[in-house]
């Protein structure tokens, strides 16, 4: 700030309003979750057995959400996390994958809006009976404090990458 003269650092025009959202959802998020893994969790991510989706999958994925068939994309994420992906696996590179492509295909005219939104819809519902699941089945992690309460903006309706981020086991010594 004081090179600056005091004055508070400002934004470029080009990161106002849905931009800057749209720069934090797409870029920043991602960018932090992929950074703070360690190399313990790098090997856990896939045990070697199954290959992260392919692009093919990601959008057969994408169908079945816009489809609005919870139960086949729940049974879906199962076959793949049976066949060795991890959690935060199936959220980074399956869930969120998925709903980008989404949003590719409207902004290529192949998507409607209210096919996207469905879309989006059912993977949040998708991610929030995930999170559910596993908090049923585990076990507080040792030394945990608790849990984090994360939320979007007021007025913000992309809630999915809080949504994904708030379901992803904690890493290594930060519970």
């Amino acid at each position: 700030l004081a090179a600056s003269g005091g004055a508070a650092p400002r934004l470029a025009p080009e990161l106002a309003g849905e931009d800057l959202l749209s720069a934090i959802e797409e870029q920043i998020i991602p960018r932090l979750v992929l950074a703070h893994r360690s190399d313990d969790d790098l090997a856990t991510i896939c045990e070697d057995t199954r290959p992260p989706p392919s692009q093919e999958e990601i959008a057969a994925f994408a169908d079945l959400a816009v489809a609005q068939d919870l139960p086949k994309l729940l049974e879906r994420v199962e076959e793949f996390m049976n066949a060795g992906l991890s959690l935060e696996t199936t959220l980074l590179d399956l869930i969120t994958p998925a709903a980008h492509c989404l949003g590719d295909e409207w902004m290529e005219d192949r998507r409607s809006f209210a096919d996207v939104g469905l879309g989006l819809a059912a993977l949040q519902r998708g991610v929030g009976t995930l999170g559910r699941d596993r908090a049923r089945l585990a076990d507080p992690a040792p030394g945990s404090r608790g849990p984090v309460v994360l939320t979007a903006a007021p007025g913000e309706s992309h809630i999915l990458a809080i949504q994904v981020a708030g379901e992803l086991p904690p890493a290594h010594g930060s519970a």
